[in-house]
C-alpha cells in the first residue's frame, strides 16, 4: 500500500529537487531500486550527475519518522538524510557514520533553503550496481513523465493503458539480437 506523504514532506521534496537541479544533478523522487523480484527498496530521491555519481536522499520530518523501522535506502556513492534544522538538533547523535546530512529551513512564502551540513563517506559501486541505479532512475523518471501526460492531457484523461503498452523488461531484451534497428513492433533496440 502506498504511503501518503505529508504536506511538509512534499514541500521539502520539491525544494530538494530544485536544489539538486541547481547543483547540476538529475534528480527523481521516489525511485524503486532494481527490477522484478528485487524491487524491495525505494529511496525518497535519487540523483545522478554527469560523472555518473549517484546520491541517495532520505527525507525525514520528525523523530518518529527518523526512528521508524522503514527501510532507509542508502545504496549510492554518497548517501544523505534531508532533515529540518530542528529535527537535526534532536537526532544528530543517532545519524550513522558515513551518512551525510542536508539541512533545510523554511524561508518566506513556504520555500525552503538547503545546505549540506555534513559530508558522507564515498562508497565504491560495481558496474552492475551503477547499471541498476541508472535503470531505476530512468524508469522512475519515465513513470513521472507518463503520469504528467495523463494528468495534463484531456486526450488521456480517465484512460488506462493496455498491458501491451508497457515497456519490455531490459533484462529480457539484453543481448537478444539488438542491432540498433527497430524490431517488428517498431521498438528500437
Amino acid at each position: 500500500m502506498a504511503e501518503i506523504k505529508s504536506e511538509l514532506t512534499d514541500k521539502i521534496e520539491i525544494g530538494l529537487l530544485y536544489e539538486l537541479r541547481s547543483r547540476g544533478q538529475f534528480a527523481v523522487p521516489e525511485v524503486t531500486i532494481g527490477w522484478g523480484g528485487h524491487r524491495h527498496e525505494r529511496v525518497d530521491c535519487l540523483s545522478m550527475d554527469c560523472a555518473e555519481r549517484f546520491r541517495c536522499y532520505e527525507i525525514k520530518i520528525s523523530k518518529s519518522d527518523f526512528r521508524s523501522k522503514a527501510a532507509k535506502t542508502f545504496v549510492g556513492h554518497l548517501n544523505y538524510f534531508v532533515l529540518p534544522v530542528e529535527l537535526y538538533r534532536d537526532v544528530k547523535a543517532e545519524i550513522p557514520a558515513g551518512i551525510g546530512v542536508f539541512l533545510c529551513a523554511e524561508k518566506r512564502y513556504g520555500d525552503y533553503k538547503f545546505w549540506q551540513e555534513t559530508t558522507p563517506k564515498r562508497n565504491e559501486l560495481t558496474p552492475e550496481h551503477i547499471r541498476i541505479l541508472k535503470n531505476s532512475l530512468i524508469r522512475s523518471a519515465c513513470r513521472d513523465a507518463f503520469q504528467y501526460i495523463l494528468n495534463c492531457s484531456e486526450k488521456y484523461e480517465n484512460r488506462q493503458p493496455e498491458p501491451e503498452e508497457y515497456p519490455f523488461n531490459c533484462e529480457e531484451q539484453e543481448g537478444a539480437g539488438c542491432n540498433g534497428q527497430a524490431d517488428e513492433k517498431g521498438v528500437d533496440c
